[in-house]
C-alpha cells in the first residue's frame, strides 16, 4: 500500500483486508468510480474511491486482488454518491454489485432543493468555498501507472460527500422534502437494477437518424455495424472511429449515389487508411445488395393518442401551471413534470390523486404537486 498525504492507494491483498475491516465497522461509506469509456470500447471501472471517517481510499480493481468479500461487505452499508445512477450501473456491470442498504445521492438532493448548479464541484464550492481542479476529467483511467495528480483528483470525488450529504439532509428536512428525496432515490436505485436488453433493431438508430429517408436507413445500419466491429476489435470508443453525424452524412450519400464507391466520398478524415475506407465500402455494398423486404422501416416517435378538442391548449395551460408551482417552491419545472408526463396527463385526464399517481412514472410527491394544477385545468 502506497500512502500519500490525502489518500491510501490499495492494489494488494493485505491493505484490502485492512480496509474491509474498517468498512465492517462503519455505517456510511462515500463512494465513487472512475471508468474508461472515453478511451475504450469495453467500458469498465478502473478505480473505486471511498471515504470512511475522513480517511480516503482508492482501490485499483485492475490490480490482481480479489474484491468479492469487499463488495459483499460494502453492499450492506449505507452509501453516499453523487449522480449515483452511473456509478451503480458501472459497479453492477463490472462486478455484479448491488446495494442492499440506504443510498444518499447528493445530486438528487440538490435538484430537489432547487440548486441552480448541482455538480459535485459546484456543491463543494458552495459549502466549503473550495474550487476543485478539473484536470483528470478526461483521463485514461485504465492506463498504469497513474500520476499523483490523477489520484488526487479521484480522491476529491468522495472527500466532501459526507458533509455535503449532512448539509443537504438538514435543508431537505427543513423544507419537508426529505420524503421526496427518499422516494426519488428509491426509484433511481430500482431503475439501475434493471438490465434491459435493447432491441437489436433499435440500437443502431443513432441520434439524427430520423433525418434520413426510409431507403437510407439500411446504409446507416450497415455502416453502424462496421463501426461497432472496428471499435470492438481495437477496443476504442466508437466516436473515435466515426462520429454519428458523419455516419448519417455517409449513409445519405451512399444511398443517393448508387454508382459511386466509398473512395469517392469526400467527407473522410485524412487519417483514414485505405483499408478502413475499403471496409466501409464493403458495408455500403452490403446495404445496396440487401433485399428491400429485409430493409429496416422508419419508426415514427410514439406520441400520446389524443382526439379530444383543445389538446394543445390544455398541454400549454398545464405547463404554465407547473412553471408557477416550480417558481413558488424554487425548483426546475421539468423535475416536477417533463413534457412527456404533461402530455400523458392531458391525454388521460385523471380526476383523482390516485389516478394521477398511476399515470405513468409519477412519484407521490410529484402527484401531490400536480393534482391542484390538474383540478384547475380539467374543470
Amino acid at each position: 500500500m502506497k500512502t500519500f498525504p490525502s489518500y491510501e492507494y490499495i492494489d494488494t491483498e493485505a491493505p484490502l483486508k485492512e480496509l474491509i475491516r474498517k468498512v465492517k465497522k462503519t455505517k456510511w461509506v462515500s463512494v465513487d468510480t472512475e471508468a474508461d469509456s472515453l478511451h475504450h470500447y469495453f467500458e469498465k471501472a478502473c478505480l473505486i474511491q471511498l471515504t470512511i471517517n475522513e480517511t480516503n481510499y482508492i482501490i485499483d480493481p485492475l490490480a490482481r486482488i480479489d474484491l468479492a468479500k469487499f463488495f459483499n461487505i460494502l453492499s450492506k452499508k449505507s452509501l453516499i454518491l453523487h449522480g449515483a445512477d452511473y456509478d451503480l450501473r458501472m459497479l453492477q456491470s463490472s462486478f455484479g454489485f448491488r446495494p442492499k442498504n440506504n443510498i444518499f445521492d447528493t445530486m438528487i438532493a440538490a435538484k430537489l432543493l432547487g440548486y441552480d448548479k448541482f455538480s459535485l464541484a459546484a456543491l463543494v464550492e458552495h459549502f466549503f468555498n473550495i474550487k476543485l481542479k478539473k484536470q483528470g476529467q478526461k483521463s485514461n483511467w485504465a492506463k498504469r501507472p497513474l500520476t499523483e495528480s490523477q489520484l488526487e483528483y479521484a480522491s476529491n470525488d468522495t472527500r466532501y460527500l459526507k458533509e455535503i450529504a449532512e448539509n443537504l439532509t438538514k435543508e431537505l428536512k427543513k423544507l419537508n422534502r426529505y420524503n421526496w428525496f427518499l422516494e426519488t432515490v428509491d426509484l433511481m436505485v430500482q431503475a439501475t437494477a434493471k438490465n434491459k436488453e435493447r432491441d437489436p433493431d433499435d440500437i443502431w438508430r443513432i441520434k439524427g437518424s430520423g433525418l434520413l429517408q426510409e431507403h437510407q436507413l439500411i446504409f446507416l445500419k450497415m455502416i453502424w455495424e462496421w463501426r461497432e466491429s472496428i471499435a470492438a476489435k481495437k477496443d476504442t470508443p466508437t466516436f473515435k472511429i466515426m462520429g454519428n453525424r458523419q455516419m448519417i452524412e455517409l449513409a445519405a450519400w451512399a444511398s443517393d449515389n448508387p454508382s459511386c464507391r466509398a473512395e469517392d466520398f469526400s467527407g473522410f478524415p485524412k487519417s483514414y487508411s485505405n483499408s478502413r475506407i475499403k471496409g466501409i465500402g464493403t458495408a455500403i455494398e452490403k446495404a445496396r445488395n440487401t433485399n428491400k423486404i429485409a430493409c429496416p422501416k422508419f419508426r415514427k416517435r410514439k406520441k400520446p393518442v389524443h382526439n379530444r378538442p383543445g389538446y394543445k391548449k390544455l398541454v400549454r395551460a398545464l405547463k404554465e401551471e407547473c412553471v408557477k408551482v416550480s417558481k413558488k417552491i424554487k425548483m426546475n419545472p421539468t423535475d416536477i413534470a417533463n413534457n412527456a408526463t404533461i402530455e400523458r396527463l392531458v391525454c388521460k385526464r385523471p380526476s383523482t390523486l390516485k389516478e394521477v399517481s398511476e399515470c405513468g412514472h409519477i412519484m407521490k410527491w410529484q402527484a401531490k404537486l400536480l393534482y391542484p394544477c390538474i383540478q384547475k385545468i380539467f374543470k
